[in-house]
Formats: C-alpha cells, structure tokens, sequence
C-alpha cells in the first residue's frame, strides 16, 4: 500500500518519502500505512504513523482556472503532524536535487545514502523508460505543504506549468464534493459498507473524465484493447440510477459516437446489445427523443441480428461479455429506443420478438467467476428475477474485496489474499456494485416497484432509508422504521418514468401486503423471525413519519 499517483499508463509515478530523526520513511514500505477517503469524498487520505506522530498525505483533482492554464491537476497535501523535524521528497522526472538512470541505480537507495546534495539537476534522458528525480523540501512541524501533477500532454508539448494561484485544500474539495452530492441518491443502511460504497459511487463516476471513458479509457477497454460494452453499460447504468442524468446522457452519446453507430457493420458487433441496453434502460428512467434517434439505427440492427446458438457446454465469442436476460432483454431494450425515437411499428416488431427469444434462462455464464462487472451485473439481474439471497451474497462476496479506498479491481485474484491488495481502481467495477446495491433495496419489475425484495437476517428491526433512486416508474424513496416486532414502511414516488407505477409491494417484510397508492405510509404485519430482544430495542412510534396522505392499502 502506497500514496504512488500516476495521471496515465504512460505518465511517471509520484511519490512521497519522509525523513525522520534516523532514517527515511516509504509509505509503500512502512507497516504503520493506513489509507481511507476523506469524510466519502474522492480525496484519500494516508497516514504513516512516525516517532512522535505522524505524516498525512492526501491526494485530490482539481481543475486549475483560466488565469493559470486551464487543465486538470492532481495535488499531493502533506501534513507534519508529528514533533521534530521532518523531510518530504517527491519521486518524479523532474528538474530538482538528484536524479539517476536505470543503470545509474535506484534514486530512493541514492537518497538513503545521503547523495541529494544539488539545489537542481540538469535534464536526464533514460533510453531505457527508467529515470527517476526526486526533491527534498522542508515541511515544519503543524505545517503543510501541496504539490501539484498536471494532468494530459507531454512535457515536450506543453509550456512549463506554473503553480496554480488558488489551491484549495483538501478539506475544502471533501466539502464541495458533498455538496455537489447532496440531491443525488442516498441511502442509510445498516451495513457501512453498502453507505460507504453509494456514498463515494457518484464522485467517482463524476471526477472519472466521462470522455476518456466513453472513448475508450482503461475501465471500458479490456487488456487486448477491445471494447468492454458492459462497462459502458454499468456506468451509464449507474450515473442514471443515481440521479446523474445529464452526465448519463452525455456519456452515452459519446459512447455511441465512439462506437461508429452509424455504420451497419459496426452496428452488427455483438458487444453492441450492451450500448442499447444501456439506452434502452435509460429511456425508461429518463425519456429523451434526441438520444434515441441517435440510437435508432444500432437498435434496428442489433433486433434483426440472430444471436448464435449457444452449446450449453461452451460459449461463442460472442458470449465473453453476455448480456443478463439474453437476446430478449436486448430486444426489449431496442423496442424502448424505438418507441421513444417515434418508430412505433419496429418498436412492436422487436417487442413481439423478445416474447419468444432467449431469455438467458440457461442461468449464470460460466468463465465470469473473476469478472467484477459481469459477476454484479448477473446478480443485478437476478436480484430482479428474485432471486435476492443470491444476489446479496455475491454482493456481500464483492464488497469484501474492496481496498480501503473503495475502489475495486476488474479481475479478481484467484488468490483473494492477493485481490485484497490490488491497487487495480475500474471504475466500472464501482459503477456495476452501485446499481446491484439499489436493485437490492428497490427496482421495477414490470410497472411494480418491489422495495426489498430480499432482506438480510442482520438488517431486521433496524432502520433503513433511500432517498432519490432514480427508476423506470420514477425517482423512489422509502423508509423503514419499526414498532416493536412490526416494520412500519413509507414510501413516495414522483411518477418521472416511463412507466406508471400500478403497484409497489415489500415482500420480504410481509408478503401479504401491496399498495397502488405512489405515496403513503403502512405498518405492515409482525416480522416472526425478528427476537423479542431486537424487537424490545427497536421499537419505535411512526409518529411524524408520515411523508404523504395515508394510501388504501390492500392485502391479498
């Protein structure tokens, strides 16, 4: 574990080292690292306890002004906030204090040694890709200081790049990040994990450049450069349930533009059904004539293209990367893009197909037991099929091989020692958990919202809410409180979708119980498998909950 920060494949790493009293101190190296996210925001934060204290170390993007330049920067904070005098250095090709070639040795052992007697360095050029640079500055005890990365271009290509004249610290950045979240989709649940995850999921996807992304960028592409479709899928998926949709649709367009829509061969790949699922399912939340005419064509040549026929004992290609639901999801999809976009009668045509097409009943693919993305992408699907205590233990499984920075890898280990510690961040890794997390504690199925469809036994008799999913019937919220053994359940939908809600149920608290009302509040029957002792402690009034008039509720 380390404080490394690279702004690409290609670009140097940066690192911070300390010098204490006896010797010097390397984050990647210390057992006294810790890291973790500044208050959820993408700001982390490493600590390295030191003799006397410890140095604190945070790293965050910003994006520098006009009057500097323009562009985006990341800034390394670090704080003294340990007695006595410490050193920081800065490993980086750059033109300060020592530097050294591949064969010239490594710069960190040079600086152990004591070698970094030069105010400057004059430029090295490694032929071998190995130059290393490091600086020495000063930080006094209960001071901090920042450096900045610039982030794009060359050093061959740009001008020098000045120190920004305004630098917001890092709690300044936590702050704005929480703002700028506030309205987006939120949840309070009992498993810090899955707040945590929800929490940091839009600021991720938000200070990820959707461009990069779209285009092509590593958490889209696989490691042979070929697109991965169900990346794109995720993260369009995600931005949209979490309330992002112009950054959704921005994101798409780019997506379909980078992927030749417009070209029938193009059109015909197979990893193309996830772009029109991905619309497809978007245009339920959020209806938008522009962007399904921009899909329309894709999404006439994905419905006629006859799937392979797949051999329940090995998979085509085509099938590296399959789409939950098989090809009839993604002939309803396309049926939505073209309904939204005016063409009604293809619209039909492909909705009367998906009735008798595969529907991916075959169950879940082999080969994707280390895929992230897939792995959460079929639970998703099943959750929405039912099938939620499955659904939660695969989400349970991948929460645990999150680092402490809530980042996840794209390919597991097979070893999960090592999948713990891998510094791989994809984030549509993040993108895909975020979206089986709310299909979790709410989705649509038909026109029916069902609000946790599955429970784990550890959640009963504590609170939950979610506030401002955005779903195919509407933005959702609900709330859940308990009177003794009895969950009392409100619930508000603001009729956005597509869709018009005509029912909303909760089975796993009572499956008796469903309502047609959008808005209301119901103390549903007793939970039997809630102790009395939880019971006792949990026992609430619903006094003042009320978030609308009382619905008509009915039991079957």
């Amino acid at each position: 574990m380390g404080p490394a920060v690279s702004v690409g494949p290609d670009a140097p790493l940066v690192e911070w080292w300390i010098a204490g009293d006896k010797r010097w101190y390397f984050p990647s190296r210390e057992p006294t690292v810790t890291q973790s996210l500044l208050s959820g925001t993408p700001v982390v934060e490493t600590r390295m306890r030191l003799p006397g204290g410890e140095v604190i170390g945070r790293t965050y993007a910003i994006r520098r002004s006009s009057t500097d330049g323009g562009g985006d920067a990341i800034v390394i904070e670090i704080e003294n906030a340990s007695a006595g005098r410490t050193m920081l250095v800065l490993a980086k090709p750059a033109r300060r204090a020592i530097a050294r070639s591949a064969t010239e040795g490594d710069v960190a052992a040079a600086i152990e040694r004591g070698d970094a007697t030069e105010a400057v360095f004059a430029p090295l050029h490694c032929p071998d890709g190995g130059a290393q640079g490091a600086v020495i500055v000063p930080v006094a005890h209960r001071t901090t200081m920042r450096a900045v990365v610039p982030v794009g271009g060359s050093v061959s290509e740009e001008p020098a790049v000045t120190y920004p004249s305004a630098m917001p610290a890092s709690s300044q950045v936590a702050d704005g990040w929480r703002v700028q979240t506030r309205d987006l989709a939120r949840v309070t649940v009992p498993d810090p994990r899955v707040g945590a995850l929800l929490e940091i999921a839009a600021p991720t996807l938000l200070s990820a450049p959707l461009a990069m992304l779209a285009d092509g960028g590593a958490s889209t592409r696989s490691p042979d450069g070929s697109p991965r479709w169900d990346h794109v899928a995720a993260i369009a998926g995600a931005l949209g349930e979490l309330g992002l949709r112009e950054a959704a649709e921005v994101f798409l367009a780019r997506a379909a533009a980078a992927a030749d829509v417009e070209n029938p061969g193009a059109a015909t790949d197979p990893g193309l059904s996830w772009l029109v699922v991905a619309c497809g399912e978007h245009l339920l939340r959020f209806p938008d004539r522009d962007l399904a005419e921009a899909l329309a064509d894709t999404a006439l040549h994905v419905a006629s293209r006859r799937p392979a026929r797949r051999h329940r004992s090995h998979t085509t290609p085509s099938d590296t990367h399959p789409v939950p639901g098989g090809h009839a999801a993604v002939l309803r999809a396309a049926s939505v893009v073209l309904e939204v976009a005016g063409h009604d009668r293809a619209a039909g045509d492909a909705h009367k197909m998906a009735d008798t097409a595969d529907d991916g009943s075959h169950g879940t693919p082999s080969g994707i037991a280390t895929d992230v993305v897939q792995r959460a992408l079929w639970a998703r699907h099943g959750a929405r099929l039912g099938q939620g205590t499955p659904a939660w233990r695969t989400f349970d499984t991948l929460l645990d091989v999150g680092s402490p920075t809530l980042a996840w890898p794209a390919t597991l280990s097979t070893n999960l020692d090592e999948a713990h510690h891998t510094d791989r961040h994809c984030v549509a890794s993040t993108a895909a958990l975020a979206s089986l997390a709310l299909a979790l504690l709410a989705h649509v199925d038909e026109s029916r919202l069902r609000i946790l469809s599955a429970l784990p036994a550890t959640w009963l008799g504590q609170k939950i809410e979610v506030h401002g999913v955005a779903t195919p019937v509407g933005v959702a919220s609900f709330a859940l409180r308990w009177h003794g053994n009895r969950p009392a359940l409100l619930w508000e939908i603001d009729d956005t979708g597509r869709l018009t809600a005509e029912d909303v149920d909760a089975t796993a608290l009572d499956p008796t119980w469903h309502s047609h009302e959008h808005q209301g509040e119901a103390l549903l029957e007793p939970v039997e498998r809630l102790e009395p002792e939880r019971a006792k402690k949990s026992g609430v009034t619903i006094t003042g909950l009320q978030i609308g008039r009382a619905p008509t509720a009915e039991r079957e």
